[in-house]
């Protein structure tokens, strides 16, 4: 496993420090996989999202080198840390000691003498089951023995990869040998470590005796997960577009993986082929939470975790009652926001109070704006679900069934509801200044009290009954689903609108009647005005990411390779020709060398002739 690479580099850089964010330093500035693999800030979204509890105790089986033990020990009460190398538990030891309310084990299972724990957690550690018990039956045997530990409302929490998520098959090389295709194959030709497939894995917890589990799908995998989906929330078409992230190994690319993505969806084959799993057994569900988005690499005044859950009605959890079934119902639904680091409280505020002044803003414009409330705590807000169309999604299946000039007639109603609200003139200030920059822009522009210039097709709602028929579309209220990024400073109106218009000229199918050029155009926004908000647009993403480099930028510095199709059938065609051409002057040579064998022995039969 590459990951088990550079550890005595890993040791030294935890002996100079055990701040995390002095080691994430040292991450960046010492590109590789097995820094990213064992001190990335994303390993942890993986249970970051799980209810905390401090009267909690907990077995994490598999520690490695101290990845998530932190966020344990934070989460919960007591925490029991077990790693059978002693080179990584010494590592997580150094890393995770500040914590007194760890415990560190080194070895197999045998080294666990306590039981109990309300939680146990197997991280990647089911594959490696060989490493800590030496049994045939080891996979179902490490079950069996971490099943034996819980208390009897306790609850296991399982993360593996997919051996036949889509990537595998994709051209991703399996995570514990390197080699293409071995999961896929079985691991026909490897034997000592699996993983296995969703039919596979939930008989090995049959057998192991657990009645029922959860089932999630950490995306792009469970490794650096971004997103978290559920039985309860697939994957809509066109969201799984971040499948480049080969942080460990050399990949080849034989397919786009979105669009294939999009088929498995669309035949209802996800959860089959999700890149991982993350499995929670229990008696009841451990949360409400069925789906999550994190939103983490950012400056952390705006980092936040998106959920969306069940409500509870009338006493009973609705998620419950659905077990193991797509969600039919959207008004059984919630959305929350919430601020990842304590720096965000007032950025989730914000939230709530632009929800007040936007429905002041737009009432009776056509745009109504979904409702906000306080969360549970401070660090987050809670908004409801809002039933119906996604407008995006909509215009999409429009130019598909050819009527660009019905999606021609949304875009012009979109534009004339928010230009309803820009009643002011616009006047740069410094708060302007310090999110979009110093943008020279022209005389003359109007903007309203408060911006929000994420009002998009893809943030607006349009009610189911309104169907395809696009006079009800255009006179339907529209529903913003999404209003974090409002601003209470002036911000051209026309700024909000070329936004729009340009992600949905990237984002939808070609279409004539959605060039950007054109639209833009119509709406009196000039060429040069057209390049001052490409670069407003930059400064503000500069200005949420702050001085943090993503993460994601690991994958162009640790230099693994991504080989497309077209390349290696290339390359392929190109080896073949070569050979092909080797082959033809092999025969031409033999050729050659007949006819100079042929041609010596008669320069012998002349020379005994004339000799005589």
């Amino acid at each position: 496993m590459t990951q088990d690479m550079n550890l005595d580099q890993l040791h030294r850089a935890v002996e100079k420090t055990q701040d995390e964010a002095k080691l994430r330093a040292i991450m960046r500035e010492n590109p590789s996989w097995p820094f990213m693999y064992h001190l990335a800030a994303g390993r942890s979204n993986l249970i970051e999202w799980l209810p905390e509890n401090k009267e909690a105790k907990v077995l994490e089986i598999g520690a490695e080198c101290g990845a998530l033990t932190g966020t344990l020990a934070q989460k919960y009460g007591a925490v029991v840390s077990l790693e059978v190398s002693q080179d990584k538990s010494a590592i997580n030891q150094l890393r995770n000691g500040k914590y007194d309310n760890v415990t560190f084990l080194t070895g197999g299972m045998d080294a666990v003498l306590d039981k109990d724990f309300d939680l146990v957690f197997m991280i990647g550690s089911l594959p490696l089951a060989e490493s800590y018990i030496s049994r045939v039956d080891a996979y179902q045997t490490l079950l069996e023995c971490g099943r034996s530990l819980l208390k009897t409302d306790g609850h296991m929490i399982l993360a593996l990869p997919n051996k036949l998520g889509l990537k595998y098959f994709a051209g991703c090389r399996e995570d514990y040998f390197g080699a293409p295709f071995t999961g896929v194959e079985d691991y026909y030709y490897h034997k000592g470590m699996r993983t296995f497939g969703k039919n596979e894995l939930t008989t090995l917890l049959k057998n192991a005796g657990f009645d029922r589990a959860d089932w999630y799908y950490p995306y792009p995998d469970y490794r650096f997960m971004t997103s978290l989906y559920s039985d309860q929330y697939q994957p809509r078409e066109g969201e799984l577009t971040t499948n480049l992230v080969n942080y460990d190994q050399e990949r080849y690319v034989l397919f786009d993986e979105a669009k294939a993505f999009d088929t498995l969806i669309r035949e209802d084959l996800y959860r089959e082929h999700a890149n991982s799993f993350l499995v929670i057994t229990g008696k009841k569900p451990i949360s409400d939470i069925v789906f999550s988005k994190y939103s983490a690499e950012r400056d952390p005044q705006y980092a936040l975790r998106t959920d969306i859950r069940y409500q509870s009605i009338d006493g009973q959890n609705s998620f419950e009652d659905k077990m193991g079934e797509q969600a039919e119902s959207r008004d059984l639904l919630t959305s929350d926001k919430t601020a990842l680091l304590e720096e965000g409280k007032s950025h989730i505020a914000g939230i709530k109070t632009a929800y007040d002044h936007l429905t002041s803003q737009y009432a009776g414009s056509g745009i109504e704006i979904g409702p906000c409330r306080p969360g549970e705590n401070e660090k987050s807000v809670t908004l409801d679900f809002i039933p119906g169309q996604n407008l995006q999604r909509l215009m999409e299946e429009l130019i598909i069934q050819g009527r660009g000039a019905d999606v021609k007639r949304i875009v012009d109603a979109y534009t004339k509801r928010i230009l309803s609200a820009a009643t002011d003139d616009f006047a740069m200030t410094d708060d302007f200044r310090r999110v979009f920059g110093g943008a020279r822009l022209p005389e003359g522009l109007k903007t309203a009290k408060i911006s929000d210039i994420d009002l998009i097709f893809s943030n607006l709602i349009i009610p189911d009954e309104a169907g395809d028929d696009i006079e009800k579309i255009v006179k339907a209220d529209w529903s913003v689903i999404d209003y974090e990024w409002t601003f209470d400073f002036p911000i051209p109106v026309h700024f909000i609108l070329h936004r729009c218009f340009y992600l949905a000229t990237h984002q939808l199918m070609a279409c004539p009647e959605l060039n950007f050029e054109e639209l833009i155009k119509g709406i009196g926004i000039s060429p040069d005005e057209s390049e001052q908000y490409l670069r407003m647009e930059e400064y503000f993403q500069n200005t949420i990411q702050g001085s943090l480099e993503p993460e994601r930028n690991m994958l162009t510095k640790i230099g693994n390779g991504i080989i497309p199709f077209a390349e290696m059938d290339r390359t392929y065609r190109e080896e073949h020709a070569v050979k092909d051409r080797i082959e033809h002057m092999e025969h031409e040579l033999d050729a050659l060398r007949q006819e100079l064998a042929s041609f010596g022995m008669r320069k012998a039969l002349m020379n005994k002739f004339f000799k005589k």
